[in-house]
């Protein structure tokens, strides 16, 4: 398994580098681009896959746009919580489109994630939140994707640049696909012999989206 997502990850990176000298190109706002952002934002739950599968836990997504007056692509504040628990993961995405058919995903970090938490239904979150600026990026935790010929979009990070200190870790791993009705996200940590320490063994989260909403 570990062999084959190499490989995947080596064709990707194969597809992106070979098609632009750099992925600082001016960002686009296309009609795929906005599907995307619209496609990731709303409430998604795990809650069949966790009935079905013991293995999994009933994780709730919440996912809001933010900084619509934006030029530069699209903003998303993320919550990520078990059921019925306050989060235990706070980010930002920003959405571009650098080449046509080509999409990254920046991840940010917020400082003091906690004064936000639960504000993703908040009219005056957009508001509230900090500027861009403000926001601190995870270095090599850049998902980029590509639309899959069925219409949906498929991605990942890149290698071990993702670096991470998790429960043991030296660098997580993600592997997300998004469709119109569900995501389907595949995060794990790898230690510095590159031996799984943490995250989902068999498969990836299945979060099914339940309610589209923004802000």
């Amino acid at each position: 398994m570990k062999k084959l997502f190499t490989i995947a990850i080596l064709i990707l990176s194969t597809i992106w580098f070979s098609g632009c000298c750099t992925l600082t190109c001016a960002p686009e706002t296309s009609t795929d681009l906005e599907q995307l952002a619209d496609w990731m934002t709303g409430f998604f739950s795990s809650l069949e896959q966790s009935q079905n599968d013991p293995q999994f836990f009933d994780i709730h997504l919440h996912m809001t746009r933010i900084w619509n007056n934006q030029k530069d692509g699209y903003w998303i504040y993320v919550e990520q919580a078990v059921a019925g628990k306050d989060p235990y993961r706070q980010r930002v995405y920003h959405l571009t489109e650098p080449m046509p058919g080509r999409f990254i995903s920046k991840v940010y970090e917020i400082e003091n994630p906690e004064a936000f938490a639960g504000a993703w239904g908040n009219a005056n979150f957009a508001i509230n939140l900090s500027s861009p600026e403000d926001l601190i990026e995870r270095p090599g935790c850049t998902i980029y994707l590509i639309k899959e010929s069925d219409g949906n979009y498929r991605g990942s990070t890149h290698e071990a640049d993702c670096k991470s200190s998790l429960r043991g870790a030296a660098y997580a791993t993600s592997q997300v696909r998004v469709m119109a009705d569900k995501l389907i996200s595949w995060d794990r940590g790898y230690d510095a012999n590159d031996k799984q320490v943490w995250g989902a063994i068999k498969s990836g989260y299945i979060f099914d989206k339940l309610e589209n909403y923004g802000i």
